[in-house]
């Protein structure tokens, strides 16, 4: 049985926005705060699997608008998702995170 995502942060989180990111990608506001998380997991050669309450704790926004931001991204193919089902119900799952392979190679 596969277990669910931290739900907690570590103390010395950080992740990095890059100048390019509003320049090449045309990221702003909310949006570039989450990618900037999903981007730092990426180029360290994993996903994310934070939970929501994980980027609400890092980011301070509410749980529906970091779903748009999600939903947003993956639309964009700035971000790639994968659902990954656990316990023993097919409806319970989390979502692995990664940034487009295309732009961890240009940057």
């Amino acid at each position: 049985m596969i277990k669910p995502p931290s739900r907690r942060p570590k103390r010395d989180s950080t992740f990095l926005v890059h100048e390019w990111m509003p320049r090449e990608l045309k990221l702003k506001g909310n949006e570039i705060l989450v990618f900037a998380i999903i981007f730092s997991f990426t180029r360290t050669g994993s996903k994310f699997t934070g939970s929501l309450r994980y980027l609400k704790r890092l980011t301070g926004l509410s749980k529906s608008t970091l779903m748009r931001m999600l939903k947003s991204l993956c639309q964009k193919k700035l971000a790639v998702k994968t659902e990954v089902p656990y316990g023993y119900c097919k409806a319970r799952h989390y979502c692995h995170y990664m940034a487009s392979m295309e732009i961890v190679e240009r940057h």
